[in-house]
């Protein structure tokens, strides 16, 4: 990690490497107890709201996902009536409210 031996670098740039061995140095260091605390914080923070997306995209994955028989596979009638009943349904209060 940026870490340089070769001599003719360090002789062309003295001062940028001794600069590149102190943020070596601290950067290295170990995180301290409050620090630890506030990542702790930050990821605990990060798996609630992970586990709100999952959920939200499930939810969002059920609503939008229509059921095909594509391959082959057993067909879901009665996902497939609901669906088909959600959107003349949908149809006749939005598209056409005539109907």
């Amino acid at each position: 990690m940026a870490y340089y031996q070769d001599k003719v670098v360090k002789g062309l740039a003295t001062e940028e490497i001794k600069s590149i061995a102190d943020w070596r140095k601290d950067f290295c260091k170990p995180f301290s107890t409050e620090h630890i605390k506030q990542l702790q914080t930050f990821s605990e923070k990060i798996d609630e709201l992970w586990r709100v997306h999952t959920r939200e995209q499930a939810r969002i994955r059920e609503k939008t996902t229509d059921p095909f028989n594509i391959w082959g596979q057993p067909e879901d009638r009665r996902h497939s009536i609901s669906r088909l009943e959600q959107k003349i349904t949908f149809w006749g209060r939005n598209v056409n409210p005539k109907i």
